[in-house]
């Protein structure tokens, strides 16, 4: 009897254990540390200057078509770079106006996947310009700009992500990111070499 007993209560256990609805598990997000933000000025070699993250490696350009003063800004924590070319205009307006329609048109070859796209006009307090255009969606530059002073220099930078994972699920870096670039723009100021 003790034993009919004892199965008669396993066979109601896992009756009332099996019953009642199951719930699936929310999706998990990749578990992201930010460092803590420390500056450091720009090596001497360039004729412009900013402060850029300390967490970032500076590497010359190597693609076929970089010029002299083109680098990459390498985050190796992210796998993110921030492409930044530059050019001297010498007072020629027509060359300046060409380079912001090159800007344009590669802010707008996103447009197609991006949600949005909210451009800032921003002057420092070296009196350089800056465009600055944020693009939300997954589109693979969340975030470009130009500055210029409108006679001289020329400069654009562009963040890129060499990862594929969902810019929703990397807001935080490009957050991170972003703040680093604004901090760019602020203390962007122009060498005469």
């Amino acid at each position: 009897m003790k034993k009919y007993f004892i199965l008669y209560l396993l066979f109601l256990s896992f009756i009332i254990s099996c019953g009642g609805e199951y719930y699936s598990r929310p999706q998990g997000y990749n578990r992201i540390i930010l460092p803590e933000k420390n500056y450091m000025p720009l090596p001497d070699t360039f004729p412009y200057f900013f402060e850029l993250s300390s967490h970032a490696t500076v590497l010359p350009d190597s693609t076929s078509m970089a010029e002299r003063y083109w680098l990459c800004i390498y985050y190796k924590i992210f796998d993110a770079t921030i492409h930044v070319t530059y050019k001297k205009i010498d007072h020629d307006k027509k060359k300046f106006w060409d380079l912001t329609e090159d800007c344009r048109k590669l802010k707008n070859k996103h447009q197609v996947k991006a949600f949005s796209i909210m451009e800032k006009i921003y002057t420092n307090p070296a009196n350089i310009s800056s465009d600055i255009f944020e693009l939300e969606g997954e589109i693979p530059s969340p975030i470009q700009f130009y500055a210029s002073d409108t006679v001289n220099h020329f400069f654009r930078a562009a963040l890129y992500f060499n990862i594929a994972t969902k810019n929703d699920s990397l807001a935080p870096v490009i957050g991170f990111i972003k703040s680093d670039i604004y901090k760019m723009i602020e203390t962007l100021r122009w060498k005469e070499f």
